[in-house]
């Protein structure tokens, strides 16, 4: 059920072995659909609806992929905007400038 790790990455929950079921709810969305994550050796395994909550009885697309979402080698894991006395950090070339600046 876990899958290799990639450059610069962690589990989620490194001091717990075995499988655990946590109960909470999906961010992805506004549904907010109740789930179950399944974490395997501390690494965050599989999201499933969790059918006693009431917006539990299915989980969409984004919802199941989160796992896939987590470990992303791509994934951002730090802010792109540093202060404005810093060096500035080119965060796109089609980004529109920050209202505030």
């Amino acid at each position: 059920m876990t899958s290799p790790m990639h450059t610069g990455e962690r589990d989620i929950m490194p001091h717990h072995i075995g499988i655990q079921r946590v109960h909470g709810y999906c961010g992805l969305c506004r549904a907010a659909c109740g789930t179950v994550a399944t974490v395997d050796n501390g690494r965050f395994a599989r999201l499933e609806p969790d059918p006693s909550h009431p917006t539990g009885q299915a989980l969409c697309a984004k919802g199941r992929a989160a796992p896939e979402l987590v470990y992303h080698p791509e994934r951002l894991t730090h802010p792109l905007r540093l202060p404005a006395a810093a060096e500035t950090v080119k965060i796109h070339s089609t980004a529109t400038p920050s209202p505030s600046r």
